[in-house]
């Protein structure tokens, strides 16, 4: 009857990108503007509720003067770290029906936030 916390790949993904993007000093605003997509698609993105692109993957990189593979590195990293928490997380968007029929919670994005940079 116990419930599993759970996240999923992209809102650690997410959760990197908004990380590197607080240490360099840069605005959620000032990604979005630098890659010209709106800032609420940008949050979104950031959060882990739209898929990152490669292409996407690829501006933010060159905008924060990095490897794309530096970015995913540190995603791989956390997914390690976070399982090795008890935590499950999906390669993707999970539907309700499969939310409900795993019992899992999933994590608020503030919480792998806080996940991912531990």
């Amino acid at each position: 009857n116990l419930v599993s916390p759970a996240t999923t790949y992209p809102a650690i993904v997410g959760a990197v990108l908004t990380s590197m993007r607080v240490q360099s000093g840069a605005t959620a605003d000032d990604v979005a503007k630098a890659m010209h997509v709106k800032a609420a698609t940008w949050r979104r993105i950031e959060r882990g509720g739209s898929v990152l692109s490669l292409d996407r993957l690829a501006q933010f990189a060159a905008h924060a003067g990095v490897e794309p593979s530096l970015v995913l590195g540190r995603a791989d990293k956390a997914r390690e770290v976070i399982e090795a928490m008890g935590v499950y997380v999906s390669p993707g968007r999970l539907s309700a029906k499969d939310i409900a029929e795993q019992r899992l919670v999933m994590l608020a994005g503030e919480t792998v936030a806080k996940l991912v940079t531990a």
